[in-house]
C-alpha cells in the first residue's frame, strides 16, 4: 500500500522524488545557514515552490531537496541548533 501511495505522490508533485520538506519562507535563512554548515552541502538545494501531497502549490512556502538518498541526521541536527538560536 505504501508503494502505491509513494508512486501517486511522485506522479502528482513536481520534484517529489527529491523533496525532503516544505517550509515557510520566513525560515529560509535557517535552511540556508544549515546547508552551508552541512558537510555534504552540494547534495542539498532549495526551490522557491512547495507542493502538497496532491501536487497543489503551497503559498508562502519553499522546499528543500536532496539529489541523493542519504541519511540526513547530521543536517537536521545542524538545522535544529541554528533554529534554537534564532
Amino acid at each position: 500500500m505504501s508503494y502505491n501511495l509513494w508512486t501517486d505522490l511522485i506522479d502528482k508533485s513536481p520534484d517529489a522524488n527529491t523533496c525532503i520538506s516544505n517550509f515557510p519562507i520566513s525560515e529560509l535563512p535557517i535552511y540556508e545557514s544549515a546547508i552551508q554548515q552541512y558537510d555534504n552541502s552540494e547534495m542539498l538545494y532549495i526551490k522557491e515552490d512547495a507542493y502538497d501531497i496532491d501536487g497543489n502549490l503551497i503559498s508562502e512556502n519553499m522546499s528543500i531537496h536532496c539529489n541523493k538518498w542519504v541519511d540526513l541526521s547530521d543536517f537536521w541536527e545542524i538545522f535544529g541548533q541554528i533554529k534554537k538560536k534564532s
